[in-house]
Parts: structure tokens; sequence; C-alpha cells
């Protein structure tokens, strides 16, 4: 089930006022605080042992977002 969800990006965003902590199949990242000029940000590679999901904060203007 879990390479499945990968392969679908599933994933869950839980927060806790501002704390977040993003939620996939097999993994939990624990975000912390996120602040009111940040978002979270989730990318899907392709590694030699499969995909991986990652999450992060960045800054609402970085420009990897556009």
């Amino acid at each position: 089930m879990s390479e499945s969800a990968a392969s679908e990006n599933y994933q869950i965003v839980v927060t806790i006022g501002k704390h977040a902590i993003v939620i996939f199949p097999g993994e939990e990242v624990d975000l912390g605080i996120i602040g009111d000029d940040e978002v979270i940000a989730t990318r899907r590679s392709l590694t030699a042992s499969g995909i991986k999901l990652e999450a992060f904060r960045l800054k609402a203007n970085d420009p990897m977002l556009s």
C-alpha cells in the first residue's frame, strides 16, 4: 500500500496551531513552526531505491516556487 500511495504522491499535512507535520506513506516529516511568511512545499524524486517524497519549508517569495 505505501509504495502504491507514494507513486500517487499521497500526503497529509497535520497542523497544530502553526506547527506542521507532513505524513507520507512510511514517513513523517516534522516541519516545526511555519512562519507567516513561509509555505510548505513537497517534492517527489526518483532514486535508485524508488520514489522519494520530501517536505520542507520555503519563504513565500522563494524563486523555487515559480
